[in-house]
């Protein structure tokens, strides 16, 4: 009777430390990722981002090339987002206010003051293009037309994330997110191997990088996002 209850003991005790070696070994994945998407922006670009892992954590999504050595980006801006779920209302309401406090430019996600930073595949020059993201060539003349006319506009990513997907808003984001905008700034911000081809973005914005956060109140949601192009 002893024996099969100390055989029993030991194999619970061995799942759960092989389940504890794989919890922490993801963890472990997921830090690693986190600190190698923030490590290849500028750090102006990433500089609102937490400073580690939240307990909230939802997702993260990005593009960021593994390989650095024989990566060639061609059309596809870098972005990282990063997404917070929160459970606890009175600590997203926190964190909320401490953003909305700064006064952030906040646009909706189908504002007309957006210049949209997107990615694209092109064929025959520049004679086909496709917006990925958009399947409409209709939209897609639009897009690029009110890009080229816009000179003034404010840079923001076209979100695909699955989890706040919406194909009928301009960003295709979830139309009860906010966008709240912090900075953009135009110019080189990573290595040429790096930067998007840009053909049809404005030339004041050719090169760049955005930030900001998107907040959804219902969702009780954080997107912290960075663009580089």
């Amino acid at each position: 009777m002893y024996n099969k209850l100390n055989l029993l003991m030991l194999i619970a005790f061995f799942i759960f430390t092989s389940c504890n070696s794989q919890n922490q070994s993801f963890e472990d994945k997921t830090l690693k990722d986190y600190q190698y998407s923030i490590s290849f922006f500028p750090k102006e670009a990433v500089a609102h981002f937490p400073a580690k892992i939240d307990s909230n954590s939802y997702s993260m999504s990005s593009n960021i090339p593994e390989n650095t050595t024989k990566f060639k980006l061609g059309n596809n801006p870098i972005m990282f987002n990063y997404i917070c779920l929160y459970n606890n209302k009175e600590h997203y309401d926190k964190i909320k206010n401490g953003i909305t406090s700064k006064k952030y430019k906040c646009l909706s996600p189908n504002d007309s003051t957006i210049f949209l930073v997107f990615s694209y595949l092109e064929s025959e020059g520049h004679k086909n293009v496709e917006i990925i993201g958009y399947e409409s060539e209709d939209d897609t003349k639009r897009i690029i037309e009110l890009n080229k006319k816009n000179q003034n506009n404010i840079p923001i990513p076209l979100f695909d994330n699955r989890e706040t997907l919406d194909s009928t808003t301009f960003t295709r984001l979830d139309k009860d997110f906010r966008i709240y905008h912090i900075s953009a700034k135009s110019g080189e911000f990573i290595k040429k191997d790096y930067l998007s081809n840009s053909y049809y973005f404005p030339d004041k914005w050719k090169h760049g990088f955005s930030r900001g956060y998107c907040l959804n109140d219902k969702k009780q949601m954080i997107i912290y996002w960075a663009i580089v192009w």
